[in-house]
This record gives structure tokens, sequence and C-alpha cells, in this order.
């Protein structure tokens, strides 16, 4: 949430600096590079290193797995920049539409030392150290907000932005290092990361192929309309950030329970989703009446059409709280999550394409919703089926469905509340079409 706030406090300062979309554009370009070229291969690998050092008992071995780990982040982290670096020709072409990328090369450099530093925090959970953990979380959305915005509202540049990157990224693996010297021995062991990466390899093939939606709607948006159209995408085109994460923590925490034994945990399942839909979906609910106003009072009046985006993003809420993926992962039945995904990413795709010619930004946000809930649905039929384990079994129906409803309604209240207060044409022009 800490490194969340970062980047959404520098975004605020950023639209209201006095630079334009277009300037904004490129700094929110550069860092859509970075997330799809890391996040599924350092996510995958780090979420499968928690279980494997909790597994070992000898402390000696576990200080060299976390080593072994930094070298294989850094090692990944210098073939990826020197990938970028080769194809930057046809990486400029794609992601803007006049082919041109300022700043390519420093960012590079951001990307080289920033994806090892993530082990960190990963460290403090292995350690228990919820203190640290939560001081690094305070000290990175520090560095964000000191080094990337201020510079950048003070001389109205934005590559002060792109250059603090670097800079963060730069204190953030020294610090690192410092706590590799203090909880790790620099011994390299292969026959670790061997065995490891045949257990890490499905996952991150699978972050790869469901996470690599929003990277590919980024770029329709970039290639489609100009940097200050993917601006305006790329600040509406999020979900609300504690939904994902408590989504995921849930789903998470209770795949061992899952293994260790299925009734008990089809039934934890049942009750702790439901909790969080008690809440999640009435502070959804409230997000979708007041976005337009949010995004006007924070981002500016320009920024009107982000929050038609992101109301279609929070629908996802609808969706994200039913977890029959957390059941087959416990199972260890991952192919289907695969196969699965596959689907997911060609109807999002094919549906983006089609749709942001008829419906503009709002088009590449339908697709999303649409291609995710057959996600869903799929793995629900599936785990029905081939299982025989009903939608009942793990999921309150009568909470989801009450709070489905609601957020469905709220959702067109908050699109009415945009249209009859003027401020935008997008919704006026998709009315007229329809």
């Amino acid at each position: 949430m800490l490194r969340f706030g970062g980047l959404f406090v520098t975004g605020i300062i950023l639209a209201r600096s006095g630079i334009t979309n277009a300037q904004i554009g490129i700094y929110e370009t550069l860092l859509l590079i970075s997330g799809i070229a890391s996040f599924f291969w350092v996510s995958g690998y780090l979420n499968t290193l928690l279980p494997a050092y909790q597994k070992e008992h000898s402390e000696a071995n576990k200080k060299a797995y976390l080593f072994t780990s930094f070298l294989f982040l850094l090692a990944c982290s210098i073939l990826i920049s020197g990938g970028l670096l080769l194809f930057k020709g046809s990486i400029s072409q794609l992601s803007t539409s006049n082919g041109q990328l300022p700043y390519y090369l420093v960012f590079l450099l951001y990307i080289l030392l920033n994806n090892p530093t993530y082990l960190t925090e990963h460290i403090f959970l292995l350690k228990e150290k919820s203190k640290a953990l939560i001081g690094y979380g305070v000290f990175i959305f520090l560095l964000y907000v000191c080094l990337v915005a201020l510079p950048a509202l003070a001389t109205q540049k934005i590559e002060y932005a792109v250059y603090g990157l670097v800079a963060v990224a730069a204190l953030k693996f020294l610090f690192t290092i410092g706590v590799l010297v203090k909880n790790a021995s620099f011994k390299f062991e292969f026959g670790f990361l061997k065995k490891h990466l045949a257990i890490a390899i499905p996952l991150i093939l699978t972050f790869a192929i469901s996470g690599s939606a929003e990277y590919i709607d980024g770029f329709i948006i970039a290639n489609k309309f100009d940097k200050a159209g993917l601006t305006l995408f790329r600040y509406g085109a999020r979900e609300l950030p504690f939904v994902l994460l408590l989504a995921n923590a849930l789903s998470t925490a209770l795949i061992p329970r899952i293994a260790n034994n299925l009734e008990a945990g089809i039934a934890d399942i049942k009750k702790r989703s439901s909790n969080l839909i008690k809440w999640l979906m009435p502070v959804s609910c409230v997000m979708l009446i007041v976005s337009p106003y949010a995004f006007t009072m924070i981002f500016g009046a320009d920024f009107i059409e982000s929050a038609y985006v992101f109301n279609f993003y929070v629908l996802l809420v609808i969706s994200r709280l039913i977890f029959p993926q957390t059941i087959l992962i416990g199972l260890e039945k991952t192919r289907i999550n695969l196969i699965s995904a596959c689907i997911e990413i060609v109807i999002n795709i094919g549906l983006s394409l089609w749709l942001v010619n008829i419906w503009s930004y709002v088009g590449v946000a339908f697709a999303t919703v649409v291609a995710y809930s057959f996600d869903k649905l799929f793995l629900i039929t599936y785990v029905k089926l081939k299982l025989n384990i009903g939608l009942n079994k793990y999921l309150n129906v009568k909470h989801w469905l009450i709070g489905s409803i609601a957020v469905v309604v709220c959702f067109f209240i908050g699109i009415y509340l945009i249209v009859v207060e003027g401020m935008g044409q997008l919704f006026d022009n998709i009315f007229s079409k329809l």
C-alpha cells in the first residue's frame, strides 16, 4: 500500500505540476515498459521463494538461498536491460504513436537496479520483521515523493522525474546490499536455483499470461492515441488497490489450508471471502459514485475521462472476490489455470482491438472486465464439473449477489452523474452509437 501510495501521490503532483499530459505520458510509457518487462518473473520467482525458504531447516542454506536469489534477480535484470537496449527501435515504435521515446537509455538503468530490490521486503517478511517492513515502506514512499515528484514540480520538466526514478532505484539497491550483508551468506547454490526454478517457472508463466493484459491495454492505447491519451487511460486503469491486495493475500494464505484439508479449506474460503464482501463491495459502491468528483478534484478537469475508465475497473471486484483458483492451486492443478489465462488474454486482446475503435478508452476497459469475468467463470465451471465442488460451497452466494447488484447499480449512478454534470462528452458519443 505504501509503495502504491508513493506512485499515486507522485502521479497527483505531476498532474498538478503544470507539465503537459504529453510529457507525463513519456514518464507513464517508461513505467509501462518497465512493468511489462519485469512483473511476471520477479513476482513468480519471489512468490515461490517464500515456501521454499520456510521448508528449509538449515540456517546456513537459508542464508545461501537469499544470496542466490539476489544474483538470479540481478542476472535477469541485466539480460532484460540488454534485450530492451537491443530492441530499442521496435519498442519505441510499438509504445508511441510517433516512434520517439526520450530518456530510454537512462530508464534502462532504473530497470537494472530496481528489480533485485524487491527481495528486501521478502527478506523482512521471512524474518518476521514487521516493523522493519513498515519502515521500509515509508522509506520508499518518501523516496518517490522527494526524488521523483518534487524535482519535477520545482522544474516543471519531466526528465527530473525520470532521473529521480533512477536515484530511487540506486538507493534501494544499496539498501538491499546492506540487508543481504546482515541476513545472507555470500554463497551461490546452483542446486537450489535449479530445483526452485522447476517450481517457479509454471507460476512465472501464469503471471506472464494473466498479468500482461494491463500492459497490452496500455500499448493498444499508446499506439492508437497520443501520449496525452495514454496518460488519461493509465490514470484511470487501476483497480481499488486494497481490493486487489486483500483478495490476493487471502488467496495465497488459504492455499496451504486447501492442500492440508480440502473440506476445511473450502469452508474457510467461504467464511473469509464473505467478510471481504461485506465491506469491500460497499466501499466500491461509494467509489463508483464519487469517482467523477474525485478525479476532477485531485487531478483536474482534464482527467475526467480517466474516471470513466476507473469505474469499469472497479467492476472487477465482483469477480475478484470469488476464489476457484485457490482451490486449484491448493490441489496442485495449476495446468487449468494456465489454460484459462490463455483464453482470457485472447478474449481481452480481441475485444480491446475491436472496441477501442468504437468506445475509445472505455472499450479497452470494458474488454478487461469481460475477459477477467470469463476467466473466473471458466474456473468455477471446471471446479464444479471435475472436482464436484459447487460454487455455494466456497462462496456465500447471497452476500455476493446482493453486493454485486449494488455495485452494478452504483456503476450506472456514477455514469449518470458524470453525464448530467456535463463533465465530458465521451459517454454521450458512446450512447449515440448504441
